[in-house]
C-alpha cells in the first residue's frame, strides 16, 4: 500500500473544508484513494512511515512560527527518504507575500512542484530547478442542466473568497442600465460582514442580495440566477496564475457565464462571455441565447476536470515519482 499524506493546518476531512484549494485538491486525491491500494492523511504532522508528503496551504494564522515548524519537520521528512512535493496553487515567489520566505525555503525541500495551472508552472520553472506539472483544481458540483428560461428581472450570481470582492465592486457601476437586474453575492464571513456594515451605493436600477457562501447555498443561488458574473483584474499579477474552477463551476451550475478573460480562462473561451465587451449587453438582454455554450462546456471541460478524472491525475502523477 502506498501511504500519502496532505500537509495542513488542521486535521479535516477536505471534502468538508470551505478552502477551495484543499477542497478541490486533496478531496479529490481523497476520493481516489478510496478503495485501492493507496491511503491518504490529513493533517500538521505527517507520520515517518508515510511514502510521499504533499505540501498543502501553510494558512494565514501565524505564518512565520507555523512555517518554521513546517520547514522542519519538512527536513527531517526528507531525511528519512520520504518523498516531499509542493503543491502551489498561489504566487508567493515571483509576488512578495507573508509567505514568500516560507516557499523559498520549501523549493530547496520539495521533489516535484504540482501547479494549479500553467501560468503559474511558467513562473515556478523561473526559478526552481525541479519537476513541474500541472494538475487543474476539480469541480466538485453535479452538473445542472442549463434553464430554458430566466427570471424577471434577470438575476446575476457572483460567488467568490472575499480577497476578489474588491473586482465586483469595482465591476458593479458597468451594470448601471435601464434593464433592471437582481445580483445575488456568496462570499466568506468578512465580505459578508464588510457589505453588511458598510452600506455601499448600488446603481438604482440593481437590487443586491447578500448571503455566506456554502455549497448549498451555491446550488440554492443557481436555481434563482440566470447569468454568472466573474469580473477581476487583468493587470493584478496576483490574479494572473488563479486556475479555471471559479469558471467551470459556474458552468457546472447551468449558468451562462461573463468573465475577464485570464490566463487560465482562455483556453475555455469559446464557453464564456468576455464580460468587457458588447456581447456582455447582449448577454444580460437573452440569457437563453447563450445556453449552448454551457451545454458544450458540461460535455466537454467541465466533465474533464471533475473530482474523478482529476482525482486520477493526482495518483498517476504521485505514482510516477
Amino acid at each position: 500500500m502506498t501511504s500519502y499524506h496532505w500537509l495542513t493546518p488542521v486535521k479535516l476531512d477536505p471534502r468538508q473544508s470551505s478552502l477551495a484549494s484543499f477542497r478541490l485538491r486533496a478531496g479529490a486525491l481523497h476520493n481516489a484513494t478510496q478503495n485501492s491500494s493507496h491511503q491518504l492523511t490529513f493533517g500538521p504532522v505527517a507520520s515517518s512511515s508515510v511514502d510521499v508528503c504533499v505540501i498543502g496551504k501553510l494558512g494565514a494564522q501565524n505564518p512565520e512560527d507555523m512555517g518554521q515548524v513546517w520547514l522542519k519537520h519538512l527536513r527531517q521528512l526528507k531525511s528519512r527518504g520520504i518523498k516531499v512535493i509542493l503543491d502551489y496553487t498561489d504566487d508567493h515567489l515571483t509576488a512578495n507575500s507573508s509567505l514568500s520566505f516560507f516557499y523559498r525555503e520549501v523549493i530547496e525541500i520539495a521533489l516535484l512542484c504540482v501547479c494549479s495551472s500553467r501560468y503559474l508552472a511558467a513562473r515556478i520553472a523561473e526559478i526552481y530547478n525541479g519537476r513541474v506539472e500541472v494538475v487543474p483544481d476539480a469541480v466538485d458540483i453535479n452538473l445542472i442542466e442549463p434553464k430554458n428560461f430566466t427570471h424577471n428581472p434577470t438575476t446575476l450570481l457572483w460567488f467568490g473568497h472575499s480577497s476578489n470582492l474588491k473586482f465586483l465592486l469595482q465591476f458593479i457601476p458597468q451594470l448601471s442600465r435601464p434593464q433592471e437586474l437582481n445580483l445575488i453575492i456568496l462570499s466568506n464571513n468578512q465580505a459578508v460582514q464588510y457589505l453588511e456594515a458598510n452600506h455601499l451605493k448600488f446603481p438604482p436600477n440593481l437590487k443586491v442580495a447578500v448571503g455566506k457562501w456554502s455549497v448549498d447555498n451555491l446550488l440554492m443561488a443557481s436555481k434563482l440566477g440566470d447569468v454568472c458574473v466573474i469580473p477581476s483584474d487583468l493587470a493584478d499579477p496576483r490574479k494572473a496564475g488563479v486556475s479555471s474552477n471559479r469558471l467551470l463551476t459556474a458552468l457546472a451550475l447551468g449558468l451562462p457565464t461573463a468573465a475577464d478573460r485570464l490566463d487560465s480562462y482562455l483556453e475555455h473561451s469559446d464557453y464564456f462571455t468576455d464580460i468587457r465587451s458588447k456581447d456582455f449587453d447582449h448577454l444580460l438582454e437573452n440569457p437563453l441565447a447563450f445556453r449552448d455554450q454551457v451545454i458544450q462546456a458540461q460535455n466537454g471541460p467541465v466533465q474533464e476536470h471533475s473530482m474523478q478524472k482529476i482525482g486520477e491525475s493526482w495518483v498517476s502523477l504521485l505514482e510516477s515519482i
